[in-house]
């Protein structure tokens, strides 16, 4: 992303955010891309709730483990990097490559 983009999207998600105060996506980007996203403690025992395989693809899929009291993902043919609590009670990824979220449904089913 360039810096153009980065301000860009920067005004675009505010002004989202101007018609829908509540709108918890524009929060978490804006939050993301001006370096203000804070990281929630959790109880490591919820990791638990996550933990499984994800299938995104035929032959793609994320499996979510809990070690040491951090959750890990790991998509297939690549390496695992942590997942961290986000403010939209979901997870993200802090990875260089992007993020990805996973969030849990009220059936306690994830999406």
């Amino acid at each position: 992303m360039t810096h153009n983009d980065k301000e860009l999207s920067i005004a675009n998600y505010k002004k989202s955010l101007e018609l829908d105060p509540n709108n918890p996506n524009a929060k978490s980007r804006l939050a993301a891309l001006t370096g203000e996203q804070k990281e929630v403690k959790v109880d490591p025992k919820i990791y638990d709730s996550y933990v499984g395989e994800y299938q995104l693809a035929p032959t793609f899929t994320v499996t979510i483990t809990s070690e040491n009291g951090k959750l890990m993902a790991q998509a297939t043919g690549q390496s695992k990097f942590e997942l961290f609590p986000d403010v939209r009670n979901g997870l993200l990824s802090k990875s260089r490559t992007g993020h990805g979220h996973i969030r849990k449904r009220c059936a306690g089913q994830r999406d």
